[in-house]
């Protein structure tokens, strides 16, 4: 404390943490150990054990910055805050202060955005230029194994790269940087679902620009901004995708496209499409997910609602046009229809010109009544078998009392490579994809003007 002597003004400066007075005559000693690294990132803990050789009647008390800390008396102390840490041993009065720990939690560096210079060319080759975004006083850790801000690849493929502030534990990774050929991105038209609910169809245009195209590659979004393969369609067929393996009446999908050159190498992804998820609330209510498309904005112009009365097929539509943006309808007379079924249609700004008559995006078809019939498909599924499975190509498709109607086999492309419509009140029927090749086929089999999938594997 400084006094001035002429006009008596009075400054005084305090410095915490800096010095500790330990009571005189004390034996006993004070220790704080940590049980892990005392450096961490922010959002870490740091775990101290004080210790003494005091045998009884003592007690602790943990500080910080030469403070107490209010009711940290036990023998750990767990913290996620950067300071000066010591414990002070009291015993019969006299106190015993330990060394200072100093605890330190750094910031993580923010995510670091790749940009890229120069093209791969289909079958040619060339090469690009990766580009981390700077660290000051930080280093560059390439999913290559390179250590530069910049570097130099000739191949397709995820790139990422992790920086780090200079000795810090704490790091940041990249987003994946997606590196495919100069190969046109053809985005996807529309996702929508069949006509009888049972799963999604991905629909694509062709341009001018398919010479160098050997095929289509289709993903599914599996975990959040995660997208695994489920699908390829060559060039020369039709630019249309039946997913098989989801079901739209779960759940909405979001999917990708990406090309592939007759190189083998693969252009950037197409931007997502995610389906829409149609639910039945109750008593005429409606709600579904809103159709979405990556950098888009909102694509859908307006919603439609349409009402199959009777369960037979024939959907009409009910609503009036329901705004883009809205996601929800209710169906005033829905008790006047207790078989009803309803579909929600979009009426979009997206316009393409797919190969196949898929005109518009549809969501997944609904019931008025919806646990009849799940208890009629579960009824149903339980009496169908395929055996042997998996075959050489012979297989019976069996049910024990319904009638089979038709059957229709699906190849992981959604090409049909069988169909019998005229099956008429048999429970048995043989089949023969001896001519197809090895694979996973998709049996759809109508009993009863129920539908189920199943799978059957050929293996030669």
């Amino acid at each position: 404390v400084a006094t001035n002597i002429s006009n008596g003004c009075v400054d005084e400066l305090k410095k915490t943490g800096y010095m500790f007075i330990t009571g005189a005559g004390c034996s006993h000693t004070a220790t704080v150990t940590s049980s892990g690294n005392l450096n961490g990132c922010a959002g870490d803990t740091v775990t101290m054990t004080a210790s003494t050789d005091a045998s009884t009647g003592y007690t602790y008390q943990w500080n910080v910055n030469g403070t107490m800390i209010s009711g940290e008396t036990s023998t750990t102390l767990t913290t996620t805050q950067s300071g000066y840490y010591s414990v002070t041993v009291l015993q019969n009065g006299c106190p015993v202060t330990s060394s200072v720990v100093n605890v330190s939690m750094n910031t993580s560096p923010s995510q670091p955005i790749i940009s890229a210079t120069g093209t791969i060319l289909p079958c040619s080759g060339g090469s690009v230029i990766l580009t981390a975004s700077p660290i000051s006083g930080g280093s560059y850790l390439w999913s290559t194994g390179e250590t530069t801000q910049s570097i130099t690849v000739t191949s397709t493929g995820s790139y990422t790269v992790t920086e780090q502030y200079g000795s810090s534990v704490c790091s940041s990774t990249s987003a994946p940087y997606y590196l495919g050929t100069s190969l046109p991105s053809v985005p996807i038209c529309m996702v929508t679902v069949d006509s009888l609910s049972t799963h999604n169809i991905v629909v694509w245009e062709k341009n001018g620009s398919m010479a160098a195209i050997d095929s289509f590659k289709v993903y599914r979004e599996v975990m959040a901004n995660t997208y695994l393969e489920v699908g390829a369609v060559s060039s020369t067929e039709f630019s249309t995708f039946h997913d098989y393996d989801a079901n739209p009446n779960t759940t909405s999908y979001k999917y990708k496209l990406v090309t592939v050159d007759t190189c083998g190498s693969i252009s950037a992804n197409s931007d997502f499409h995610n389906t829409i998820h149609l639910q039945n609330l109750g008593n005429g209510n409606l709600q579904w997910t809103l159709y979405d498309i990556e950098n888009a904005g909102n694509p859908v112009n307006y919603y439609t609602v349409h009402r199959d009365d009777a369960n037979t097929g024939n959907f009409v539509q009910i609503s009036a046009s329901i705004p883009g943006g809205n996601s929800t309808y209710t169906d005033i007379d829905y008790s006047s229809f207790p078989n009803a079924r309803y579909r929600v249609d979009v009426s979009g700004s997206i316009t393409c010109s797919p190969q196949k008559s898929v005109t518009t995006t549809s969501s997944n078809i609904i019931n008025q009544s919806v646990s009849v019939n799940s208890i009629e498909e579960a009824y149903l599924t339980n009496r169908i078998s395929i055996f042997p499975n998996p075959t050489k190509g012979f297989f019976k498709v069996t049910t024990e009392t319904e009638p089979i109607n038709s059957i229709l086999i699906f190849d992981n492309l959604g090409k049909i490579v069988y169909s019998n419509s005229e099956i008429l009140n048999s429970t048995e029927h043989s089949i023969d994809l001896s001519n197809c090749s090895e694979g996973i086929y998709t049996v759809k089999v109508v009993s009863n003007a129920k539908t189920i999938f199943s799978k059957i594997a050929i293996h030669k």
